[in-house]
């Protein structure tokens, strides 16, 4: 989450289970291609929001993606969530989809993030807060 006057890059990476059993990314992967036209969201800000995502790395850098969403304006608080189209008539990287609800034993979902703009109303001395989730 971040305020909504500055942009925000949400994290996007490919990643692998290696040999430890533990995800890490894949640095190796350098060719991944991710166009923004993949890229779906739903938008619940609390008023319209007139920017789409935008990958950022493209090739992947070192198995980074990363997207970009622009600052939504003053006053402007909500969430949008994200989510690539790694099926065959998206991206086409089908082997990057997993059972992400947990609720199937096909692997066949793709991935979901939600980022939210200027919604935390916490210390007044922070200005920047960013959450990271634990691999």
């Amino acid at each position: 989450h971040g305020s909504e006057l500055t942009a925000l890059v949400m994290p996007m990476q490919i990643e692998i289970f290696n040999d430890s059993k533990t995800w890490e990314i894949h640095t190796a992967d350098t060719t991944t291609q991710m166009a923004d036209d993949d890229l779906t969201f739903i938008d619940e800000l609390s008023s319209a929001y007139n920017s789409k995502p935008e990958v950022v790395n493209t090739p992947a850098l070192s198995g980074i993606l990363n997207v970009n969403l622009s600052s939504p304006g003053p006053d402007i608080n909500g969430y949008i969530d994200v989510t690539p189209d790694l099926s065959t008539t998206g991206a086409n990287l089908e082997w990057l989809r997993f059972d992400w609800s947990g609720t199937s034993s096909t692997f066949d979902e793709n991935p979901t993030a939600k980022a939210t703009f200027g919604i935390y109303k916490g210390s007044s001395f922070q200005i920047y807060i960013q959450q990271a989730f634990p691999k």
